[in-house]
């Protein structure tokens, strides 16, 4: 994540693990929101997740969560043209879905998330997720099911996500298109071309860019946005411990 501003940890030894308080406070909250489910309609729910090692404390959340990274890694899979790394060679799809881990930054996937939709209990669409600085949010993949497309169930789950995020600070969403679906992002969702500002500063995030496509953006309008809650807590909870020291 980029630097904070607004926090001083100067007088931290070493390297800090997050980018400062904002950062920590984001990240706990996604954390305690994983595998939650939230209706949104009836027979229609969204859930975060993010696979997770094995765990005998949280075993329940944790088989909940990784089982629906697998059916979400297919359900992308199946959706895109095969996408591989051309210096790791790593397949880039399940590397993101399945938050892979790196000592090189433009490498490293740990901090997405998966977001799932779901009707009864199947997985209809999901969304890649991840949040590289308090205020930007980058979904580099999204789709839906072959039987549930031309539904208006992507921009169901993209009304969750924006709505979710909104509640946690986030400002704006940045996206990777295809030329083909330019003009669906535009029209149908939203999306412009992002500006020289918010390009520049994505430039130093490592935000996942793909051979011929064109970064979109969205602004997250608080006022306009609809509620859907995913029992985050308010990024000024007091509830929530402190950024750890370096190395923890």
């Amino acid at each position: 994540m980029a630097a904070d501003d607004n926090e001083n940890w100067e007088d931290r030894p070493l390297i800090m693990p997050f980018c400062g308080q904002s950062c920590w406070l984001v990240y706990q909250t996604l954390e305690r929101a994983l595998g939650r489910s939230v209706i949104i309609e009836p027979g229609l729910s969204w859930t975060l997740v993010r696979r997770q090692d094995p765990n005998m404390e949280h075993l329940a959340k944790i088989t909940k969560c990784n089982t629906m990274v697998v059916l979400a890694e297919k359900l992308i899979e199946e959706s895109f043209d095969p996408i591989v790394d051309r210096h790791t060679r790593n397949n880039m799809i399940q590397s993101v879905v399945y938050n892979c881990g790196s000592n090189f930054p433009r490498t490293n996937f740990s901090r997405f998330y998966t977001a799932i939709l779901e009707n009864d209990g199947r997985v209809i669409s999901a969304a890649s997720l991840r949040i590289p600085s308090p205020e930007i949010a980058e979904i580099p993949f999204i789709a839906t099911s072959e039987a549930w497309r031309r539904k208006g169930m992507c921009r169901k789950l993209l009304e969750a996500i924006e709505s979710a995020l909104g509640d946690i600070g986030i400002k704006r969403i940045v996206i990777p298109s295809s030329t083909e679906m330019l003009a669906k992002w535009q029209i149908k969702f939203g999306f412009v071309n992002v500006d020289y500002q918010t390009n520049k500063n994505i430039k130093e995030l490592n935000t996942l860019m793909f051979l011929k496509t064109t970064r979109l953006q969205k602004v997250i309008n608080p006022i306009t946005r609809k509620t859907a809650d995913l029992n985050f807590l308010p990024p000024s909870s007091p509830r929530l411990p402190p950024a750890p020291p370096s190395g923890q």
